[in-house]
C-alpha cells in the first residue's frame, strides 16, 4: 500500500486496479472489482451483440452505487476517449431498472448482491493518476466526480494514515453524507497529526484517562479540545 509517487504512476492494467481497490477497502469501502467484460444486450435487448461494458470498480453505500474507472494513459486523446466512453456506459446503466439480475449481470458476485438491494442512484468516479486539472480538461457530467492525479494521491494520503476515517471525505465528494459517532472533519484530523509544539499545553496525564489507538479520532479530537488547556506539555509523557 505504502509506494512512493513515481511506484503509484508505474502502475498499469490490473495492478493499477488492484492498488486503487485497496486504497477504497482501506477507506471502509466495499470495493467489487475483477468484474470483467458484459455484452450489453446481456442488459438490455436494444443493443447489438458486438457492444460490450466493463468498470473497474463499483461500490454500493447505502441508496447510492459509484461506478468508477482508473486510467494511467497520458495521452490527451486517449484519456478523453476513455472518459466519454465511460459517461456513455454510465448514462446506459442511469438508464436502466436496477433489479438484483443486473448486478449479476455487471459481475457482482452472488455473496454481494445483497449490497445493492436498497441501491437507487448511480454516481461515477473517474481516476485520472497521471494528470492534473490544469492541463486536462474533460467535459462535466452529471454525478461524476473526476479524481486528477493530485487529487488520488490526497485519498491514497488519507487511506494509508488515518484508514477508514477518511471515508467521510471520500464521499463528501458525492455529496453523500457517512456520519456515526465517530465521524470527523478530515481537518480536524490532521490538524492533530501536525501538532508540532512540544510546549502546547494539552492535558495532565495524572489525572484523566488518556484516550489510545482504539479510540476513534473523533474521540481523540474531543478529547483535546476540552483538555488543551490544562497545564502539561506533551514532552513530559513517557
Amino acid at each position: 500500500m505504502n509506494l512512493d509517487i513515481k511506484e503509484i504512476q508505474n502502475l498499469q492494467g490490473a495492478e493499477l486496479e488492484d492498488y486503487g481497490k485497496k486504497v477504497f477497502q482501506n477507506i471502509g469501502l466495499t470495493c467489487c472489482s475483477d468484474l470483467g467484460q458484459v455484452r450489453l444486450c446481456n442488459i438490455s435487448s436494444s443493443f447489438p451483440e458486438n457492444e460490450h461494458i466493463e468498470f473497474d470498480y463499483i461500490i454500493p453505500h447505502n441508496r447510492v452505487c459509484l461506478i468508477g474507472e482508473i486510467t494511467s494513459r497520458e495521452i490527451k486523446k486517449e484519456i478523453k476517449k476513455k472518459y466519454q466512453k465511460f459517461i456513455n456506459h454510465i448514462n446506459i446503466i442511469k438508464n436502466l431498472d436496477l433489479p438484483e439480475s443486473l448486478w449479476s449481470e455487471l459481475g457482482i458476485k452472488q455473496e454481494k448482491i445483497k449490497l445493492f438491494r436498497e441501491v437507487e442512484e448511480i454516481k461515477a468516479f473517474f481516476v485520472v493518476t497521471k494528470k492534473e486539472k490544469y492541463n486536462l480538461t474533460l467535459n462535466e457530467a452529471k454525478d461524476t466526480v473526476v479524481f486528477f492525479q493530485s487529487d488520488f494521491l490526497r485519498v491514497i494520503e488519507y487511506s494509508n494514515t488515518i484508514g477508514k476515517w477518511s471515508k467521510d471525505y471520500f464521499l463528501h465528494n458525492f455529496n453523500i453524507r457517512h456520519t456515526s459517532e465517530d465521524s470527523v472533519n478530515i481537518h480536524q484530523i490532521m490538524e492533530l497529526q501536525n501538532l508540532n509544539s512540544y510546549n502546547s499545553p494539552l492535558f495532565n496525564y495524572q489525572n484523566i484517562n488518556i484516550p489510545d489507538a482504539k479510540y476513534s479520532p473523533a474521540k481523540v479530537y474531543d478529547f483535546l479540545n476540552k483538555n488543551r488547556q490544562k497545564a502539561f506539555s506533551i514532552q513530559n509523557i513517557k
